[in-house]
């Protein structure tokens, strides 16, 4: 997202369209995504989104997060 878009909940909002829309359309119950550990903004948002971590890995000289949300 563009600095000037930050810090406004715009990421709150787009991510949440995203996961509903994903929800309408398949139904999915379990979420995983992957994201870079130094974004520590996004690991904010995904967290208060309700994902939490679940593993880690290095690509290259980057590691990484890997992030699940299981809802009932």
């Amino acid at each position: 997202m563009l600095a000037e878009f930050t810090g406004q909940g715009n990421g709150t909002r787009f991510f949440t369209a995203v996961l509903s829309q994903n929800d309408k359309m398949f139904g999915i119950i379990s979420k995983r995504l992957t994201v870079a550990k130094f974004n520590d903004r996004a690991i904010r948002l995904y967290e208060k989104m309700g994902f939490s971590r679940e593993a880690e890995f290095v690509k290259g000289s980057t590691e990484f997060i890997i992030m699940i949300k299981i809802e009932a």
